[in-house]
């Protein structure tokens, strides 16, 4: 996906927030994979590995198979994955430093001031 694109994808769910008033939301599952090549799964061409499980949600979601990391350092790149700022910006920088900057919402926290019940697991 181009960045533009993906500039627009993250702008869009960061506006969820604010102005989503449908009384049905749609379910939302964001899976992220640190180093995960696209071709790691079966359904997006890879023969030898079998993830049937994976294959049914690309089959029926959104999958991103030219995203890149401008910062592929693990506290680094998961705060730009859920801001969808770089990391310079918001004051993440390096590993185990987590200042960030007030007006740094991520999209979870801005789905769930519009109504969402967000979970994180993982790192």
């Amino acid at each position: 996906m181009k960045r533009p694109a993906l500039k627009f994808l993250l702008a869009f769910f960061m506006a969820l927030g604010g102005t989503l008033v449908a009384t049905e939301r749609p379910n939302i599952l964001f899976l992220f994979a640190d180093d995960m090549r696209p071709d790691c799964i079966s359904a997006l061409g890879n023969p030898h590995i079998r993830t049937p499980n994976l294959d049914k949600l690309v089959e029926r979601g959104l999958t991103f198979t030219r995203a890149t990391c401008s910062y592929p350092i693990c506290v680094v790149s998961r705060a730009e994955l859920l801001t969808g700022r770089h990391g310079w910006e918001i004051g993440v920088d390096r590993n185990g430093r987590v200042a960030g900057t007030p007006e740094a919402v991520d999209w979870a926290e801005a789905l769930r001031r519009g109504g969402y019940d967000t979970w994180h697991v993982g790192k």
